[in-house]
């Protein structure tokens, strides 16, 4: 009940139409006012867990989530679950991981025993406004260029070995030309 609450699950229909009202768009259109509500209701709030950055040795991050995780299982096992919500190393971050919870001494509490994080250093809280940015995964470019060998995907030629022969068709990247 009181994680309903925290969350405004419990408000009434009134509450929500008067909340659409104030979001609906400058024709009028209703939909046009629901994006923003989606939206804002992806972004974190103070009553949400947050994210500490957490300090171990280099190349270790995966090694120490895993540890992390294992330990939650066992302690929920035991009857006495960390108060942690996740654990997350990001591609490309030596040395850091993050750790979501509600606050730093839950942080302390989960990670106190793991002996690859660094006890030197200080378990940083992530601000509101950066915890999106965190798990942000850019998309893939597919980059082909003039000489490469490429395996044509679709049509009669599908499974094919070609070699790109122009790559300034279009300003698209979507058409090249290729030699099979």
């Amino acid at each position: 009940e009181r994680f309903v609450r925290e969350r405004g699950w419990d408000r009434d229909e009134d509450e929500l139409d008067e909340e659409l009202d104030d979001d609906v768009g400058e024709d009028g259109d209703r939909e046009a006012g629901m994006g923003d509500l989606v939206q804002k209701s992806f972004l974190p709030t103070s009553r949400d867990p947050r994210l500490f950055l957490v300090h171990c040795k280099e190349r270790e991050e995966h090694k120490v989530v895993i540890s992390l995780l294992n330990k939650c299982i066992v302690m929920a096992q035991r009857g006495m679950p960390l108060s942690i919500s996740a654990a997350v190393a990001v591609e490309g971050m030596k040395g850091k991981f993050y750790v979501e919870a509600f606050n730093l001494e839950q942080v302390k509490t989960a990670i106190a025993g793991l002996h690859l994080i660094l006890a030197s250093r200080k378990i940083e809280v992530v601000p509101l406004n950066e915890m999106t940015q965190v798990l942000h995964v850019p998309p893939k470019q597919n980059v082909t260029k003039r000489g490469a060998w490429v395996r044509v995907k679709r049509g009669p030629y599908k499974g094919d070995l070609a070699q790109v022969v122009d790559d300034e068709l279009d300003d698209s990247d979507s058409h090249v030309l290729v030699r099979l």
